[in-house]
């Protein structure tokens, strides 16, 4: 059964949230949906579902500058105008905030997907305890020097134009590099083309965001990567990487080894990892997705996750 409610949040914004949840019953396992980029939680409610005939609860919040959250602000693209990729992952304290209350002692497994990836990343390095395991999907390894410069332009753009200034040129570069292998506008997201059409069709999907988005977005991603924001992690939870072998986000699979030899360079114990060939970016949207589901289903239900 699914249900919607508007959480606020700690700086008092509002964040659009489902649950599938079944009624009178508490679950052994909840997953916590992130999304990402340019994108909503709305897309994700037939893999939500497959978990919860699985027998797993979901919840899934629009973030920030996302989806109906954006949306009711009229800020569709933009995070915040100062430290916003900070704000987004507080934000997922504050849906684990509302998930203990609703259930308390049950185990939260986080799935972030591209952006969302980056966030719960961050997330496990500022709440290493509140977590019991982790898939992400669509993940990427550090840019270097090419954040850098990223993060440079955009600054300079916010500046100029300011913080709110929809950046076309952060867009095009980073859009751009993503769509150079591929024929059609999109494709790089799946092979399926039903599911790209549908994305472009989508209002809350495939927007441009601000030149301070991109900002928070590259630093975040940056601090992601920094081995001493490592130190306080807890390595004993599971952790499930998932990506297809041609999607430029993971560097068509090169990034993504970069990322699982991350985790285990941070001396995780359980790093358990899928690269499908031939799969593009929406693992969840691809044409093989009922395996992908059904490999993420079989991790979900084969690992012990502590009772908090």
């Amino acid at each position: 059964m699914k249900n919607t409610e508007w959480l606020k949040t700690t700086d008092e914004h509002n964040l659009f949230l489902h649950r599938f949840t079944e009624p009178n019953q508490t679950p052994t396992l909840i997953v916590h949906i992130n999304h990402g980029m340019s994108e909503h939680s709305g897309r994700y409610q037939t893999f939500a579902e497959q978990l919860l005939q699985a027998g797993i609860f979901v919840y899934a919040h629009d973030h920030r500058g996302h989806g109906k959250s954006g949306e009711a602000e009229g800020l569709l693209g933009h995070f915040s105008d100062d430290d916003g990729f900070e704000k987004a992952v507080g934000d997922i304290a504050r849906v684990h905030q509302q998930i203990h209350k609703d259930f308390p002692g049950v185990p939260i497994v986080l799935f972030g997907h591209s952006m969302g990836s980056f966030l719960v990343r961050r997330y496990i390095q500022k709440f290493p305890k509140s977590v019991d395991g982790v898939m992400l999907s669509g993940t990427g390894a550090g840019q270097g020097t090419i954040g850098k410069v990223g993060q440079a332009l955009a600054k300079s753009e916010a500046k100029l134009f300011g913080k709110r200034h929809k950046s076309k040129l952060m867009n095009a570069l980073t859009f751009g590099s993503y769509q150079r292998a591929f024929k059609d506008r999109g494709s790089w997201l799946s092979r399926d083309e039903t599911e790209t059409d549908a994305y472009k069709q989508d209002p809350l999907c495939g927007y441009l965001s601000t030149a301070q988005f991109y900002v928070d977005l590259l630093s975040g991603i940056e601090k992601v990567h920094k081995q001493h924001q490592n130190d306080a992690m807890n390595v004993a939870i599971p952790l499930l990487i998932i990506s297809g072998d041609e999607d430029p986000v993971g560097g068509n699979g090169d990034g993504v080894k970069k990322v699982i030899q991350h985790y285990k360079d941070a001396h995780f114990k359980d790093v358990t990892s899928h690269l499908y060939p031939g799969a593009r970016h929406e693992l969840l949207f691809e044409t093989n997705r009922d395996e992908v589901i059904s490999d993420m289903i079989n991790w979900l239900k084969t690992k012990p996750f502590r009772q908090q």
